[in-house]
């Protein structure tokens, strides 16, 4: 119940104009880096560095059980990009590196874990939940 809770007022903190304010700042850069193309058949993984202008990196940052935060930027983010390009857009079609480190990694595998159509296997609205369901197994406490 607690992470329940802090789950929403995580979420109502960041849904506010700077939220919004960042995520149209990152999508005015991916969509240079794709030349105006921004589709969601590219398939998961490293496209080669001569498919726009720039190579978009999306590094996740670690830290445990906070790795929720993380989760509903890019849940809000994902959410931005499927509204222009319809619902199977994800995270991966838009960057060309996803990286992470600790809880960051995490993070990383859940957005570009391929599925039989090489396509990923979760969405970013899937992060939150995944943690909240598998945090004592993932952080157990240490007595």
């Amino acid at each position: 119940m607690v992470i329940t809770s802090l789950k929403q007022k995580i979420t109502q903190n960041l849904r506010t104009k700077t939220l919004s304010s960042i995520s149209s700042r990152v999508i005015q850069r991916v969509r240079i880096s794709h030349n105006l193309k921004m589709t969601s058949t590219n398939s998961v993984g490293i496209r080669p560095p001569n498919t726009g202008n720039l190579i978009t990196v999306l590094s996740i940052d670690g830290g445990g059980i906070r790795g929720i935060v993380p989760g509903v930027i890019l849940e809000y983010l994902e959410s931005q990009l499927q509204e222009m390009d319809g619902n199977n857009a994800r995270l991966a079609d838009y960057f060309d590196v996803i990286s992470g480190t600790s809880t960051g990694g995490l993070v990383s595998v859940m957005l570009t874990a391929p599925d039989k159509n090489n396509r990923p296997l979760y969405a970013a609205k899937d992060i939150v939940p995944f943690y909240l369901e598998n945090t004592p197994e993932i952080f157990p406490q240490i007595e």
